[in-house]
This record gives C-alpha cells, structure tokens and sequence, in this order.
C-alpha cells in the first residue's frame, strides 16, 4: 500500500517545483485507546474511545487498522455525536480476521485539536487472559491537508479477562441472587446513510489550464473503482485527482492509501453524491471533465500571431519555438525562462525558422504568404508540436 509509483512521484516533484508548494506536514499526531488497561470477566463487554491528538496540525480524517486478540470479539462502533470529530465515514467499521478496520472524514471543517475522538468501540469477552486492543501502526493513516500521514505513535490497550463468575445457587439455598446482565444479542452497527449532496447536475471545471490537461491520458475511464483496488485505471486516477488538487491551489499528494479521502472531496467540491468510491456517477463526471480537457488541449494556438500581438499565447508560442530549438534569443526578453506576451522582430525570425523546417512557407512576407505569422497551416503545425512539447508521459 505504501509503495509509490515512480512516475507518478516524478510528476509530483515537476508540480511542487513548478508550483513552489511547501513541504509536507511533519508527523505529529498520536492516536490512542482509552482506557488502555482494566479487568474484566468473560461475557463482559469492554467499551474504549479512539482519541486523536494532532500535534498542531490541521487534519482532515484517519483510516485506521486496530488487530485485537482472539479472546475478545468486535460488537459495534458508535459515533458519540456532536463529539465525533469526523462526522462523515467512508469505510464503515469491519472486522476480518481479528482486525478491525474504519475510516473517517471531515469535508466542512479540517480538525485541529489535542482530544478528539474518533469513535467508541465495544468488545465483548470471550476468555480468560491478557486481551489487547492495538493499532496497525504501519497501515493506518492520519491524514493532513497536504494528504500526508502524519501519524508519529500509537498508545495501545492491554486488559486482563477473568475466568466466568461463579454459576448461582441451586434452587432452595441461601444467599441473594445476582442482577441479571444486560440481555439480547448486541445489534451492531447498520450501515451509515450515503451522504447526498444537492443533486443540480454541476458542470465540470477542471481543465481551463492547457497544460494541466496536456499532462493527462484522457481516454475515458470504464471502470468503477475503490479503496485498495490496483493496476492501470487506478494509476492514472490518482495522477488526475492530483493534477485536480493542483488546480485548485492545493497539494499534489493523493496516494493509493489517501485514494478514498480525495475521492470523497472530489464529490464534495462537485456536488456528486459522497461515497468515498469511484462510482458510475462520480466516473462520469470525471470522464466529462477529460472530454472538456480535451477540447481545450487540442489548441494552443487558434488566431493569427505577428509582430505586434500580444497575449498568454504569445508567450506560450516563444516557450514552444525555444523548446523545439528554434531559440528566439540566448539571453534576456525571449530567451528560455525569459518568454514574454509580446511578439517582436525576433518572435518572427524564429517562427520562419520553424515554418521553413516544416516546409509550410519559405517566402514572401506576412501579407503575401504568410510568412512569419501563425496561418492556418502554421497553426495546426504547431498545435501538434507543441502538445508534444508540453506534455509529460501519461500512464
């Protein structure tokens, strides 16, 4: 789970260098089981709270894995509402093999606070001996803004289970007899409602910026997918949620392990049901989202360009011609990393360069040929070079 791609790490230093993002969070927070000791009696039930303290930092939810030994058995979790510091669960709490497994959200409001708690867990008592209640330290998570695990101890929980009580008196003799225990079969715990936001067909948002949308593969998604599922699909979402967040002004840092926390923002900020899973109706969106891409990387340049023009695509026109090696100057305005918006005599040189190398145009001027200027053919030539230029490998 901990592994991460290395293309997918490469296009996430190229973003925080190009963004000047800052480094992530550091580990501060600890999590623990209250009480972590006492005694009991076989049958008993044992109640604990799994409380936070984040060090300072901002965090926005904890998927957490707790084993617990085979004398005691899992009964329920309960959100001890208003207290609960993460109202919204995305992974309900489920117990395999002895491990029990949950995780939870806040999308309002990041939790900051030394005492938090997440969720109240009962136990019920099997046998006699030492029962504890632990957490997988190295597979749970607690998750900051930024989607890095700032997880740095665990304070665990070790009880002592007693043999049953002694059975009651047989019929006729003394003594006074026990209250009766708690009855019925604990119920457990139902399963949480979905989470359903207004339900207006938003309108997709993401890509306006060219080059973020000349960074991804935007073929279509056909497959739904979720926490802990693996291969190309996945690869390639979790490099789309990044670029996401990147475009909103965050954090390129969603990881196989933060998968469900940004796929439940990502619902949030568009008004798409919150499941924490990508569904059909959240890969529908996503799939909208990569046809407007698309339409919008396809062309970079879509009007006439000569001496005189000004504008982004000027610029973006001299980063392209320096890139391709038909370099506008070797140093200052036009230079690489000095491109400016405003296309000079040496904006045009360069470009006759690249139309001559093209074998689109090798004489007259702007009015007669077109030669200097971005005309249809120079246009489509470049829209097609260009894309090259910018784009990185996608998976």
């Amino acid at each position: 789970m901990r592994s991460k791609l290395a293309c997918i790490l490469f296009v996430f230093f190229v973003i925080a260098a190009a963004t000047g993002l800052v480094k992530a969070a550091p580990s501060s927070s600890v999590l623990s089981i209250i009480p972590a000791s006492g005694s009991y009696n076989v049958n008993d039930q044992i109640a604990v709270d799994v409380r936070l303290n984040t060090g300072g930092q901002a965090v926005t939810g904890v998927l957490i894995k707790i084993p617990f030994s085979s004398n005691i058995s899992y009964v329920s979790a309960t959100a001890l509402n208003p207290n609960s510091v993460f109202p919204t669960e995305v992974i309900p709490p489920t117990s395999t093999n002895n491990i029990l497994e949950f995780s939870r959200v806040d999308l309002d409001n990041d939790f900051n606070s030394s005492t938090g708690q997440v969720l109240r867990l009962t136990f019920s008592a099997i046998s006699a001996g030492t029962a504890t209640i632990n957490f997988d330290q190295i597979n749970s998570e607690v998750i900051a803004t930024d989607f890095t695990n700032i997880l740095l101890s665990v304070n665990n929980a070790s009880f002592n289970i007693s043999g049953p009580p002694a059975p009651p008196a047989p019929p006729g003799g003394g003594g006074g007899g026990g209250g009766g225990g708690g009855g019925g079969e604990p119920s457990g715990r139902g399963p949480s409602p979905t989470s359903t936001l207004p339900s207006e067909s938003p309108t997709p948002t993401f890509g306006s910026g060219q080059t973020t949308c000349s960074l991804l593969n935007l073929s279509p998604f056909i497959n739904t997918l979720k926490q802990g599922d693996k291969g190309n699909e996945v690869n390639r979402l979790l490099l789309f949620l990044n670029y996401y967040y990147v475009s909103k002004g965050g954090y390129p840092g969603v990881r196989e392990d933060t998968f469900y926390i940004a796929i439940a923002r990502y619902q949030k900020d568009n008004k798409l049901p919150v499941t924490g899973i990508f569904d059909k109706t959240t890969m529908n969106f996503v799939n909208l989202e990569l046809k407007n891409c698309a339409t919008k990387s396809a062309i970079f340049f879509s009007r006439i360009l000569k001496v005189g023009s000004k504008g982004d695509d000027v610029k973006t026109l001299q980063v392209c011609l320096n890139k391709l090696k038909f370099q506008i100057a070797t140093s200052g305005a036009g230079a690489p990393n000095e491109e400016t918006q405003y296309f000079g005599s040496l904006t045009r040189i360069a470009l006759r360069k690249f139309q001559v190398a093209k074998n689109i145009v090798s004489g007259g001027d702007e009015n007669s040929t077109g030669y200097g200027q971005t005309g249809p053919k120079t246009r489509a030539q470049l829209n097609v070079d260009c894309k090259k230029i910018f784009s990185l490998p996608v998976l």
